[in-house]
């Protein structure tokens, strides 16, 4: 891979985005149907999940085939979840293509099940196992919070532990999962490397990088809390959206100068588009 080039030669999240709003212009149906299968099934996922809360909290008057069907339904949710994220890596997958100015088929949206899968079912669990770390100083906080409520009757005390938890468990979870962030579009690109291969080089690729792209994904937080006001329908045409603005942030970062300007869109000082082309990469 390419060495990476230095930060200051980078787009702007606000550059990366219209260059994603432009790259998607005629090329949003497929995107759209694929993340429309993502909101169906995850929308399958919350229910299960919500009919297993209501059977455990019920669990001492159920009779005991019903908590069997309790931990069948446990299992049915780790099936879905597993479905979802490989479902999630294909609409990534036909973003990469989009932002590389490459034909998208309905298809692409089960890349990751065609494509040895067993690799990014690691690399999930890893994900899980991090978020589980992330959480450990919440839990000591709070049962620190706690402990000095009781003796002190203070809620201050309590509440400014939580606080304090919750702070340092973002930070863990943001250093963490930013720092793997570009695992699947190393992937996409290298297909033949191991989910520990994968996970190394995303650390080594996003060095000093995390910051910038934890900038671009706030900059999502407007269009999300829109998502959120549509019952998900905004999500149909956001999930798109982001990826293909994540995908010119890797590809900025790994193929720095692949990007050939058949026509490359970019904003001037003044914030204006200056050029509406269709973004072409070289084959590498």
């Amino acid at each position: 891979m390419e060495k990476n080039v230095s930060i200051n030669k980078y787009k702007t999240a606000k550059e990366l985005k219209h260059d994603a709003r432009v790259a998607l212009e005629g090329n949003y149906s497929t995107p759209v149907i694929a993340s429309l299968m993502i909101i169906v099934v995850q929308s399958v996922l919350n229910g299960t999940l919500r009919f297993n809360s209501y059977l455990v909290q019920n669990s001492k008057n159920l009779p005991w085939l019903t908590i069997l069907f309790v931990g069948a339904v446990s299992l049915v949710s780790i099936v879905v979840s597993l479905v979802v994220y490989l479902l999630r890596i294909g609409v990534e997958y036909m973003s990469y293509k989009v932002a590389k100015g490459e034909k998208v088929t309905l298809g692409d949206a089960f890349y990751a099940y065609k494509n040895k899968p067993g690799r990014l079912l690691l690399i999930f669990l890893f994900y899980c196992l991090i978020m589980l770390v992330a959480f450990i100083p919440y839990i000591i906080m709070a049962v620190i919070g706690t402990f000095i409520y009781v003796t002190t009757d203070i809620l201050a005390f309590f509440v400014i532990f939580l606080i304090v938890g919750a702070i340092i468990t973002l930070a863990i979870a943001y250093f963490l999962l930013f720092r793997y962030s570009l695992v699947n579009f190393i992937y996409f690109d290298h297909p033949e490397m191991s989910a520990i291969e994968l996970m190394k080089e995303s650390a080594r690729i996003m060095n000093g990088h995390k910051l910038r792209l934890f900038r671009i994904a706030l900059s999502f937080i407007g269009i999300v809390m829109l998502s959120m006001l549509t019952c998900g329908i905004a999500a149909l045409w956001l999930l798109p959206y982001q990826y293909v603005t994540y995908s010119y942030f890797y590809i900025e970062l790994v193929h720095p100068g692949k990007l050939k300007p058949d026509w490359r869109p970019f904003i001037s000082d003044a914030g204006e588009a200056i050029t509406k082309k269709k973004i072409s990469l070289e084959k590498y």
